[in-house]
Order: structure tokens, then sequence, then C-alpha cells
């Protein structure tokens, strides 16, 4: 039995507020696109996109833990606009900006005008949405990707043909090339349609070889990138906080733990509304079609999966994850919405609007609550000094969010000989916080280092950089000491380094005139 197909004429005034809606999405998305530094997860899209489209698919086979075709977008981009901030995040933005009509075509056809407009408005001012349309990375691709899939699936079920089946199959195909985490919602909807539509069944099982097939295509390279191990840092978080996060930054975003609310405070928040959306929903899922309750039931089903896939997998739980999941929860609260009396509803939505849209005012207005900005850090060191220098960074190790500003960085140690004159210790500023999710400040302790000296260096001077401390120390008499006669081995100068300064990455800059170090450095690669 198929659900009831909605009124099909556009009115004048829908197509209005959809614009405006989409005008809104664009602005917040790509407004300040390019303000943030790059954090550590996009170092690594930095990194693969910076070569050939086969240096594109070794990169991810080998760095990454999702496939390849948001990268490929990327790499397009950067081809055009140049490797800056807001090139590498021009088709995550965009994506999250066509997210918004797409999810407002799947409300329209399941619920009505109203329910579309609904998802339009809750997703265009989402924080949630916001913040990783503004990140290089494949999530608010991989929503788009299942918006399309959501689309697809409402038409079909709505008395569409067979050509609604073929754009499922293909938008399932790149929803799955795009992140693996969209095969619960590939398999949540194709079970719908199995249960729902099952007199056409052929039809259906014709159409689900398309993400077969892209199974298929993907599994070695999944299974490869299994190997690296590149998620096994997220069972190191508790497993109630991650659990708290999914259900808060759905609603409020990424941040919301630095604004003063306790976490589970806000997942309790998150788990209210879910619960007055269900109550609301079942009151009117008595309907004869009863659109809501299949709606809800796929929209479950795609929760279960993608959780027991998280969690079986080496518990791999964590709130971007369900990211895929957005269309077909906010085009089934607005469904839910849509059926109380307009005015209820609408200052309902207003609400809701408004206070997603005030915590994207604030993260924008509060660096704090941003990424860590790496810039000023880069900009404060300037040039490498003649034989090179040391970078520490104390009691923080995710050292490649630096990479892409200071050129030719690596591992201290990484190749003997190295001869630095100097040391520099990056320490987060006092009262910055200790964690945050998404792992930008994790371990560091704000404490400046000691000021007599570290190592083989006497103590030089300490500026600020940002929300960083630099602290300087320089070699005596470097120049006495023949690199040939007694190289400064990294071994050496780490050892003694991490015995002074704690844990922490020390890393490795070289001069860029020197050729020594540059014919080593191009030997090891």
């Amino acid at each position: 039995m198929l659900l009831s197909a909605p009124p099909t004429k556009t009115q004048r005034g829908e197509v209005t507020w959809l614009i405006g809606l989409c005008a809104v999405a664009t602005a917040i998305r790509f407004v300040g696109l390019g303000s943030q530094s790059f954090w550590l997860d996009e170092t690594f899209t930095w990194k693969i996109t910076g070569g050939s489209v086969s240096h594109v698919f070794s990169g991810v086979r080998e760095l990454e833990s999702t496939p390849p075709l948001a990268y490929l977008l990327v790499w397009l981009s950067r081809q055009a606009l140049g490797s800056s901030e807001f090139a590498l995040r021009f088709f995550p933005a965009l994506a999250g900006t066509l997210t918004v009509p797409a999810v407002w075509l799947g409300g329209r056809r399941l619920f009505g005008p109203r329910a579309g407009l609904i998802a339009a408005a809750l997703t265009a001012v989402s924080p949630f949405m916001w913040w990783y349309s503004q990140e290089a990375r494949a999530y608010s691709l991989a929503a788009l990707m299942c918006a399309f899939v959501l689309a697809a699936f409402a038409y079909r079920m709505t008395g569409g043909g067979v050509l609604s089946l073929v754009a499922w199959g293909a938008a399932s195909v790149g929803a799955l090339a795009t992140q693996y985490s969209a095969v619960a919602v590939v398999l949540a909807t194709l079970g719908a349609l199995v249960v729902f539509d099952r007199d056409r069944w052929k039809q259906i099982a014709v159409a689900a070889l398309a993400p077969l097939i892209a199974c298929l295509a993907l599994f070695n390279l999944a299974t490869t990138q299994a190997g690296h191990g590149m998620t096994d840092w997220i069972a190191g978080i508790p497993f109630g906080e991650r659990a708290a996060q999914v259900l808060s930054q759905a609603w409020a975003g990424t941040s919301i733990g630095r604004f003063g609310v306790p976490l589970y405070i806000c997942a309790g928040i998150g788990i209210a509304l879910v619960g007055v959306l269900v109550v609301v929903g079942r009151k009117s899922a008595d309907q004869p079609d009863r659109n809501l309750r299949r709606v809800g039931w796929t929209l479950l089903a795609a929760f279960a999966v993608l959780t027991a896939i998280l969690l079986l997998d080496g518990d791999r739980l964590l709130a971007r994850y369900y990211i895929v999941i957005w269309p077909l929860a906010v085009v089934a609260a607005a469904g839910v919405t849509a059926t109380v009396r307009p005015r209820t509803g609408l200052v309902a939505v207003a609400i809701a609007c408004g206070v997603m849209a005030g915590l994207v005012a604030r993260i924008e207005a509060t660096p704090d609550l941003q990424r860590l900005d790496w810039r000023p850090v880069a900009k404060a060191l300037g040039a490498s000094p003649l034989h090179g220098r040391l970078v520490v960074l104390q009691k923080y190790p995710y050292w490649q969010a630096l990479s892409p500003y200071l050129p030719g960085l690596v591992p201290f140690g990484y190749q003997s000989g190295q001869y630095p004159v100097s040391v520099e210790v990056v320490t987060i500023r006092a009262g910055e916080s200790e964690s945050c999710w998404w792992c930008s400040a994790r371990g560091a302790d704000g404490m400046a280092p000691s000021t007599k000296s570290v190592g083989f260096f006497p103590f030089a001077s300490t500026i600020g950089a940002g929300r960083f401390l630099i602290t300087s120390y320089r070699s005596s008499n470097p120049f006495l000491v023949e690199r040939e006669r007694i190289p400064i081995t990294g071994q050496v100068v780490a050892a003694s380094l991490t015995t002074t300064l704690g844990s922490g990455a020390v890393l490795y800059q070289p001069w860029p005139g020197d050729p020594y170090i540059t014919a080593l450095l191009k030997q090891g690669k």
C-alpha cells in the first residue's frame, strides 16, 4: 500500500519562501567560510588533494577511513580556486546549501508544502549542518546524497514510477561513495520500499543492484582502510559522553559543550524533544494513509542499523556519523509539526529556528567556540632560520594541523643529521578548554614551559599568538659545531625535550635554502 500523494502544484508563495531559505543557508555557509584555519582532519584533505587524481585515490586509501567521492570534488575546487581554506571548503558549503531544497522536496512530497518548508527552514539554520558545511570533509556531501535518497524514496512511496527508483539507485550509489555510514539510510529505505511497495518488488530488486554493486566495488578499499586503525581513537572517549553528544549535537551543534550548559542536560533536552514529536506523531498517525508512522519506522530502522554498525565495528559511535540520517529525521519532525494547528506549528518552528540561528551567530562571534587557529602561530614564527628549527607542541600530539602553514614540517628524528639552532615551544594559553569534541585542544594543559632552558637551548623570549603562547629558545653558539662531525640526532634532542616538557609533538622545519637538509628530505620521500 503506497502513501497518499500530496498536491503537486507549487504555489508562488511557497517558491518565494524556499528561495528565501536557500538564500539564508547560502549566507551563513559562505560568509566567513575561510575565516577559520584548517583543523586536524581537514589537513588530511589538504594533503590528499595536493597532487594528481591518482594521488587522491592513493591518499584516500592510505590516510582516510571514507570513500573517495568527496575528495575528488574538493580536488576539483582546489584546481580552480587554489589551496586556501575557502577553496577546500567550497564544495562542502555548496552541498550544505543544496541540502535545503533537497529536504524540502522530500518533505513536500510526503507531507505537503508546509512540511517541506519546515524541513528546509530547520536545515538552513541548523548549527550541526552549518558546522559540517564549513568543513573540508565528506559529511556535508553525505547528508546531501542521503537527502536525494529520501526525495527519491518519497516519490516512489507516493506513486512514483520507474524513474523514481532509478533516482533512488543513483542517489544511493552517490551516498555510499561519499560515506560508509550512508549504508544505514540505503538499507532502511530499501526495506521500507520492500515492505510498503511489495506489489512492485521486482522493480525494487533491480534498483537495489546499483547500491549492491557499489558496496562490492568499495569493499576492498574499506577493508584496507580499516586495517590502518584511523578511527581507533574514538573508543578512548568515554561512551556516555559520545552518546550524549549524539542526542545534543543534532539540535544544538558541535560546540554545545562549551556554552556553559552541562552536556547531559543538553542530551536530556534532546530526548524530551524526541518524546514530544513521538507523542504528537502517534496521535496524527491514525490517519488512513499513516504517512508518519511509516516514515517514523524508516527513521528508526536507519538509526538502529547505523548504531549497530558503529558499535559492532570496534565502538566507533560518534555524533558526526549520524549526519546521514539528518534528512530523514528533519522530514519526520516537519511532518509531525505540520499536523498541529498552523499557528501553534509556526510558533514552534520560529522558536526552534531562532534558537539554532542564535547558536550559529554566537559560534561565529566567539573564537573560543571555533576551530583552533594556527595561522597566528605560523605568522609569529616566520621563516625557518639557517639550519632549521624545532617546533614543540607541548602536550599536544596533533601536529598535522600546523603543517599547511609551516612548509616542510616533519616529526623530528625522521631524518638523521638534523641540526636545529632554535626551539619554538607552542602552548595553548591558560584558560583554554582542555577538551573539545573535535580533539583540537584535547590534552593541552595551558601551562607555560620553563623560562630557564630546554634541552641544549637557553631561554630567549615568550610571545602571544592568538590562543597560543610561543616560547623561544636559542642555541648560544650554534655555528661552532660542524654538522658532519657532530650531528645532533633527533633521538638525542627529542629525548631531552620530552624529559623537560612532557608529552607532545617534537617537529622539525628545515631552512628552505639549506641544500643538505633539502637533499635529506627528498631522499626520505
